[in-house]
């Protein structure tokens, strides 16, 4: 999708306006020194001092040079390491990597510049970029294919994919006739730097850097196409238009859309029908490239997934011929996906080819799942999950959204980095939609090999439910990228690299004066949750905590930096225990008892200018002093109770007492009268009869 892969693609012009920089103070990095011929897309090539020189004047590295890459998105940390360790003949060494020094950084301060040392490669590029010349197959052969199997297959026991195979990362030596340096795959992301004909059918309609780490297979068909576009000269694809060549592969296949207009000697054509089949599945592995090298046969399956159907589907004005096709067309067009899947017409086309009726019961399924209301599949996890059934191996697709299941980091990353709100939106509905765990177990063998990712999936999205600091979507953000640098406004990127760079770097630029102190931020926040995982899962649902929301949330800030703090051994942060003394008040009122009030506040006093986060909490998270004052208040508010029901009981006696003596007053009285006037009558008829 162009506009997809528009909306995430980024680029380094702003190094331009940069001058020299310091990489982990030894290498600096000469502004003033491009190298363009060893730019990438996203990162800039520059000469580099070595400054370790025993306290002489630096000189030029005459066997370095430096990419600079200021996107700010995370590294791959994991490939990163396994590559410092290995030393492959035909592998761009990596000599040093890290983020610039903040005191030599020019640029734009919201965002991280990461750098990589690699070793020069005095031959240059094995290609120039535009060059039309074709390469002889037996040069191809022994100075491309086969040293770049064995280097291949070492990075693959290793569980690193370089998913960087491109011609334009081909380089030579200082003899022009050496066999092939495969460049670097660290200065982007994943596939980041891939153009859409290299990559294989199953990730090709993602984003750029939706593309993700990709396995195996993925790096054998970038090698394949690579291999193509040597033999003929010219970069398979390259002049056409990306949506167009991607239906094109979708309905003819990557083989001969790619290659079939092209020239090659007859020998080749079987290596790359193997090593651009579209099926993983039936995709060469490279001891197959091996065994063919050497003269052995290897079978070239049929591809399975290209099968034409009896007549063709129609939708949007569209008459498709595959289900892949289907499931792209669909995200192109959701609303009008959402009643077609409805109205039953997509099962009746799947049910026609008996080789597609897995995919028809699981479209029939999620169908009447749908139906049956109840809000337990909504119409956009339908359409999302119906282009699972159509494309099991391609990647998630959601709302116009294409996103390999291991690339889902390192978009979120750039969501955030770049403000694109509705793209980490649509990625936060992924998750909480389940999406990623459905994409798993929609295939019963990735199923059983993918239970770990699986698990972590289910933990990411139990984190966005949680809408209280130290979870949400920040941490999924930091969960997925742990090289990622805190993306607090409070501070600069390159201060963060790692949690206890973050509370020393908040501690320095704390101000009393400040609103709100800075560990309640929420990135902060999910940024020690997630580094300091899993003893901080465990803390939090551990904690003693206040009825008051904020509170409550102060209380959180407060056992996260004392668990980074002791973990960590960070030093002493004064500014940022005074920075939260009206918040640590707040906790402190949460208490029933004055008294326990007055005594906490006595003991919070001299600790505010120390900066000793543990104290604070062995001072605060008390559970047994909140239960004690708990217990006192409902024993108090029951005795009051009790005491309320007696005085209004005393009370409504002596009413009714005074109510009985002023009746029987009046009673008397009328007595006393009736008497008298009896007495009266009796003396008056005395005194008549006498």
């Amino acid at each position: 999708m162009a506009n997809q892969a528009e909306a995430v693609d980024t680029g380094s012009d702003d190094l331009d306006r940069r001058g020299d920089m310091i990489l982990n103070g030894r290498y600096k990095i000469v502004g003033a020194a491009p190298l363009p011929a060893f730019d990438t897309p996203t990162a800039r090539a520059f000469r580099v001092e070595d400054l370790d020189n025993s306290g002489v004047e630096p000189v030029f590295a005459p066997g370095l040079f430096a990419r600079v890459n200021e996107t700010g998105l995370p590294s791959r940390d994991w490939e990163i390491d396994v590559l410092r360790e290995l030393q492959l003949a035909h592998l761009m060494d990596l000599i040093d990597i890290g983020t610039i020094d903040r005191a030599t950084e020019t640029g734009a301060p919201d965002r991280a510049v990461r750098a990589v040392i690699l070793d020069y490669p005095l031959g240059g590029r094995l290609i120039a970029p535009g060059s039309t010349t074709a390469m002889p197959l037996q040069e191809v052969m022994e100075r491309v294919i086969a040293p770049l199997c064995t280097t291949l297959e070492t990075l693959h026991e290793s569980n690193v994919f370089h998913r960087a195979i491109h011609p334009d990362n081909l380089f030579v030596g200082a003899s022009p006739d050496e066999e092939v340096i495969l460049g670097e795959c660290v200065s982007c992301a994943a596939g980041h730097n891939l153009a859409p004909a290299f990559q294989p059918l199953e990730r090709a309609s993602a984003a750029p850097l939706g593309c993700g780490a990709g396995d195996r297979a993925a790096d054998v068909f970038s090698f394949g196409v690579t291999i193509a576009a040597l033999l003929a000269g010219k970069i398979p694809g390259a002049d056409v238009d990306p949506d167009v060549l991607l239906h094109a592969r979708m309905e003819r296949g990557s083989l001969t859309v790619l290659c079939g207009f092209l020239r090659f000697p007859r020998h080749i054509e079987r290596l790359l029908a193997g090593m651009l089949a579209d099926d993983p599945a039936d995709r060469w592995t490279l001891a197959q490239v091996k065994d063919w090298l050497d003269g052995r046969h290897v079978t070239v399956a049929a591809d399975r997934g290209l099968d034409k159907p009896v007549r063709s589907f129609p939708f949007v004005e569209q008459k498709i011929q595959n289900p892949i096709a289907i499931a792209e067309a669909f995200n192109r067009h959701w609303s009008e996906a959402v009643l077609e899947i409805q109205s039953g017409r997509l099962e009746k086309w799947l049910a026609a080819d008996r080789h597609r009726l897995l995919a028809t019961e699981s479209v029939i399924s999620l169908r009447e799942n749908n139906a049956s209301g109840g809000g337990k599949l909504t119409n956009d996890a339908l359409v999302s999950r119906v282009c699972m059934a159509l494309d099991p191996q391609g990647p998630i697709r959601f709302k116009g959204i294409t996103v390999a299941i291991d690339a889902i980091g390192v978009m979120l990353a750039f969501a955030f980095i770049e403000g694109r709100q509705e793209l980490a939106t649509s990625l936060a509905a992924i998750l909480d939609h389940g999406l990623p765990t459905a994409w798993i177990a929609s295939v019963s063998e990735r199923r059983k090999e993918m239970t770990g990712e699986s698990n972590d999936f289910i933990r990411l999205r139990q984190y966005l439910k949680n809408t209280k600091l130290g979870n949400g979507l920040e941490r999924c953000l930091y969960d997925m990228n742990p090289s990622l640098g805190c993306l607090c406004p409070l501070i600069d990127t390159t201060m963060s690299g790692d949690a206890a760079a973050l509370l020393t770097g908040l501690n320095e630029h704390c101000s009393p004066s400040d609103d709100e102190p800075p560990w309640t931020d929420r990135h902060v926040g999910a940024y020690l949750a997630a580094h300091m995982h899993p003893r901080s899962d465990a803390l939090l649902a551990s904690l003693a905590m206040p009825a008051n929301a904020q509170a409550s949330e102060t209380m959180i800030g407060v056992a996260l930096v004392s668990l980074a703090q002791d973990r960590l051994a960070v030093p002493l942060l004064p500014r940022l225990t005074r920075a939260a003394e009206p918040r640590l008040s707040e906790i402190i009122d949460t208490y029933n008892s004055e008294t326990r009030r007055k005594a906490l506040r006595a003991a919070l006093e001299p600790q505010l200018n120390k900066g000793d986060f543990t104290a604070l909490m062995k001072l605060l998270n008390d559970n047994e002093q909140q239960e004690q004052d708990r217990y006192d208040y409902y024993q108090a508010r029951d005795l009051h109770r009790r005491m309320d029901i007696q005085i209004t009981g005393l009370n409504s006696g002596q009413a009714a007492r005074r109510f009985k003596a002023a009746v029987l007053g009046r009673k008397i009285a009328a007595w006393i009268a009736f008497c008298g006037l009896v007495a009266v009558s009796f003396a008056m008829l005395v005194g008549l009869t006498t």
